[in-house]
């Protein structure tokens, strides 16, 4: 069994070896840094949701004792929701690309693993989560206000 080098067994067969690797086409335009490709508003509302799940603990449950435990847990979960959505627009905030409007940029594409989508749908979806923890914790304050 040949074990040499792709290289060597096309130069062995009479072949010439294979060319290098075409330098990149310049025409395709770089990625940028991560969080420079969302407008700030997409990063002030993901800031936004986590504030409205820690007051509505708060105020849903922060009486009575022995809670400093819970809710410490629950600025936990705010600090893991706000640090990476503040730290990618910090880091992208100086190659951002430029939308006047938040309408431009919910009419511009915007690249993702899963292919192009449009600025207001990769909003949507990353703030689905966010927005459905956000009301679930509005809905658990109530009820537990409700049930007394």
């Amino acid at each position: 069994m040949d074990i040499a080098p792709l290289d060597r067994r096309e130069e062995a067969a009479g072949q010439p070896a294979s060319q290098p690797a075409a330098p990149p086409d310049d025409s395709v335009e770089p990625r940028g840094t991560p969080g420079s490709e969302l407008h700030p508003v997409v990063y002030q509302s993901l800031l936004m949701m986590p504030i409205v799940i820690l007051l509505a603990s708060w105020l849903a449950f922060g009486k009575g004792r022995g809670i400093d435990v819970d809710l410490t847990m629950v600025f936990m979960v705010f600090l893991a929701f706000t640090a990476i959505p503040t730290l990618l627009f910090l880091a992208g905030r100086g190659n951002a690309r430029r939308h006047d409007t938040i309408e431009q940029f919910g009419q511009s594409s915007v690249e993702t693993a899963s292919g192009p989508m449009t600025g207001r749908q990769a909003w949507a979806e990353i703030a689905l989560v966010p927005a459905a923890l956000a009301i679930a914790a509005i809905l658990f304050g109530v009820a537990s206000a409700v049930a007394g």
